[in-house]
């Protein structure tokens, strides 16, 4: 519906508003129109591509896709897209369904499986496939799409999840100044794919969400609204998709978080103390620092004594919350532009001391999944094996983000 037509809907079901109107009242009726308009304005607001886009549950490609040859297994993308293809195979978004997401799905209810695949797993027809295949009993609409090959790429955020609906391809505008083909029968441009906006919907818990001390779960879009990258138009694609790489780098890369901080460790000595100070500023990260709830950043002054550490000093960064959601303990994250800072004094005496800072990407999921272990009696020994390799697995995205050494 046209703004314009949306606006003189609203205007006579307003109470009272039409009768006025009757009584030519029309200043006052207008007068009052506008106030609604101004204070209401979310109903009178067009819907952007984006939330069309991501408008869950999506619907099937086609009601035809039991005839339709076309297939939309990623595969088929690395013809034309192979840069493209290969970075993805090893993304976060490519690895989004795994051992461990499949775990979970298998406790959770009907509601609560397709909330979680809605991001995990945007395409309809790869949730009606995982649906069927964790629990099958749950769930009666069993079908078969034969443009879903292969099962392991057609599952996780693949191409067709951002890039095509009901069998049209969508895509950020061309970067050649003259394109003389016409891919995929019609390729529709939309400039949001190179906006935040198009992120959010699966960056940004809804506002019916789950609420921690006046906050949602996730906040990574209104983080970034809050920042000095919004004011400057830099977008999550700036940073996540440089070049429109599909590799979505972020807390689980080194490299990457290394590129968005600054720090210093200074040591100097003050009559028989040696003093300790190391920052670390959140200085071009975009958002929160860490965002969300799952990962942790622990920060440490060392003592080297007799060949053995002795902790001086040490923090988190991080949002700690309870494993079932209920409650927020502490909240310790950087915002962009913020700092931390340890501090802490030695005697004098020749040893070396250590500022180190280590990130573990999933603690929350290690804490859970080691929660589940803790009970055993729930499980059956497969369940339990299984659990083993999900937590190894945890554990293994751990890294050393740096070590700075100094003697004193």
């Amino acid at each position: 519906m046209h703004v314009v037509d949306r606006f003189w809907s609203e205007f006579y079901n307003i109470p009272g508003l039409f009768s006025a109107y009757r009584q030519k009242k029309i200043v006052i009726a207008i007068t009052s129109s506008i106030f609604f308009v101004l204070n209401f304005n979310c109903t009178l607001t067009e819907e952007t591509f984006s939330d069309l886009h991501w408008k869950f549950p999506l619907e099937v490609q086609s009601k035809d896709h039991v005839n339709i040859n076309t297939t939309l297994d990623p595969k088929n993308c690395s013809t034309c897209h192979l840069n493209q293809y290969r970075n993805w195979k090893t993304s976060i978004h490519g690895q989004s369904i795994s051992s461990a997401v499949t775990f979970q799905l298998e406790e959770l209810s009907l509601e609560e499986k397709s909330n979680c695949l809605n991001c995990h797993s945007p395409l309809r027809e790869s949730q009606d496939y995982l649906i069927n295949n964790i629990n099958p009993e749950s769930y009666s609409n069993k079908v078969y799409y034969p443009y879903l090959k292969n099962e392991n790429e057609s599952l996780p955020v693949n191409c067709a999840a951002c890039h095509v609906r009901n069998f049209t391809w969508f895509g950020p505008p061309s970067r050649n100044t003259i394109n003389e083909t016409n891919p995929h029968n019609g390729f529709k441009t939309e400039r949001e794919f190179e906006s935040s906006m198009f992120c959010k919907n699966c960056h940004e818990s809804p506002e019916s969400g789950i609420k921690l001390q006046g906050k949602k779960l996730m906040e990574t879009y209104s983080e970034w609204r809050d920042s000095k990258f919004f004011k400057k138009d830099i977008q999550c694609q700036n940073c996540h998709m440089p070049d429109r790489n599909h590799q979505w780098k972020g807390i689980h890369d080194k490299e990457m978080v290394l590129s968005g901080i600054e720090y210093n460790f200074e040591v100097h000595s003050s009559g028989k103390e040696t003093i300790l100070k190391a920052i670390l500023k959140s200085n071009y990260i975009g958002h929160k620092f860490p965002t969300y709830a799952v990962p942790k950043i622990y920060l440490k002054l060392l003592l080297i004594e007799n060949q053995k550490e002795k902790i001086l000093a040490e923090k988190i960064l991080g949002r700690i919350i309870t494993n079932d959601l209920t409650e927020e303990f502490l909240d310790t994250r950087l915002a962009p532009e913020e700092s931390v800072v340890l501090e802490s004094k030695v005697l004098n005496h020749k040893t070396k001391v250590i500022f180190r800072i280590e990130v573990e990407p999933e603690e929350m999921y290690i804490r859970i999944f080691q929660e589940k272990l803790n009970n055993k009696k729930f499980y059956n020994q497969k369940s339990i094996e299984k659990l083993q390799e999900i937590l190894r697995e945890k554990q293994r995205l751990n890294y050393r983000l740096l070590e700075i050494e100094k003697e004193i």
